[in-house]
């Protein structure tokens, strides 16, 4: 069975965190090595518990994510292009009739 939309989208949004938060994970590991708190053994030991820490919370909290999702899409349908094209087409035609007044 393929995926619906909103479970596309879901895995999409939960990918695009996960990233986000294991970039500044490792850009404050990164920094705490160059002001010498922790060395680069340390930085390293601590970016591999911080990455094994998200890959476990994401495990845990996949269907939680993609619930929320599909529970927000269900009551919030984004637009179709065609229906933000016909809005467009109508937008410029009251500002049409606007300007000739």
């Amino acid at each position: 069975m393929a995926p619906e939309k909103g479970d596309d989208l879901a895995r999409r949004l939960g990918l695009m965190a996960l990233g986000l938060v294991a970039i500044k994970a490792e850009e404050i590991t990164d920094a705490l090595v160059k002001e010498g708190k922790l060395s680069e053994a340390e930085g390293e030991k601590l970016a591999k518990k911080l990455e094994q820490a998200l890959e476990r919370m994401s495990r845990e909290n996949k269907a939680q994510v993609e619930s929320a999702v599909k529970k927000f899409l269900s009551k919030n349908r984004p637009a179709t292009a065609k229906e933000l094209r016909a809005i467009d087409l109508r937008l410029k035609r009251l500002e049409k009739k606007l300007s000739r007044r």
